[in-house]
């Protein structure tokens, strides 16, 4: 596993590498409240609707496709502010209503665009719908500053590890662990924010 682990890396891409970075980097500006995550995660969806074209998930297409739209709406939602480099809108925690919605769109999308995509040979298809389906949800929670937004991160990163690791992408199953670490730190940091009752600096 270890060589195979270096040669993946040996064999990384550009549209790998610079998805990589640019993910890396949105994550942690998302954190912190800046908006210049949303241009930045713009150029991280676009290099893995790439990707994950050539690994067949197919489902994972359209998530980052979808994605680019909700970076726009984040990125007017957050450039709300007189400091143009900081977010505007607290923390907040996200209404029983939002869960609900959450909760069935879920469990729609996952049932939908996994059968759909399952007819046109993508890999775990609903496995794929699924970690997309949560991943859509937490993007838009995250344009509304709902501090829950880490908590489905978390979930869907986790299952994208495995989807990741079954196929051998090391570099983006390495991606996704960190985004995991860094998905706890902000909602940990957020979660600071929301019990002092300030806008993050």
């Amino acid at each position: 596993m270890f060589e195979t682990i270096i040669e993946q890396v040996a064999a990384i891409t550009v549209t790998e590498f610079v998805g990589v970075i640019s993910g890396l980097l949105a994550v942690w500006l998302s954190i912190k409240n800046r908006v210049l995550a949303w241009p930045i995660f713009i150029i991280c969806y676009v290099s893995y609707a790439l990707l994950s074209w050539e690994a067949r998930l197919l489902p994972s297409i359209g998530m980052n496709a979808i994605f680019v739209g909700l970076s726009g709406y984040g990125w007017i939602q957050w450039s709300k502010s007189e400091d143009s480099k900081e977010a505007a809108g607290k923390i907040v925690k996200a209404p029983k209503t939002a869960w609900m919605k959450i909760v069935l769109v879920c469990l729609l999308s996952t049932a939908a665009f996994g059968s759909l995509f399952g007819h046109y040979g993508a890999y775990l298809p609903y496995i794929d719908a699924f970690a997309a389906s949560v991943a859509l949800s937490a993007q838009w929670m995250l344009g509304r500053h709902y501090i829950e937004t880490w908590v489905l991160w978390i979930i869907s990163d986790l299952v994208y590890i495995g989807l990741w690791s079954a196929q051998a992408y090391w570099p983006t199953v390495g991606l996704f662990v960190v985004f995991v670490i860094l998905a706890i730190k902000g909602l940990k940091d957020w979660k600071q924010q929301l019990e002092k009752g300030k806008e993050v600096n």
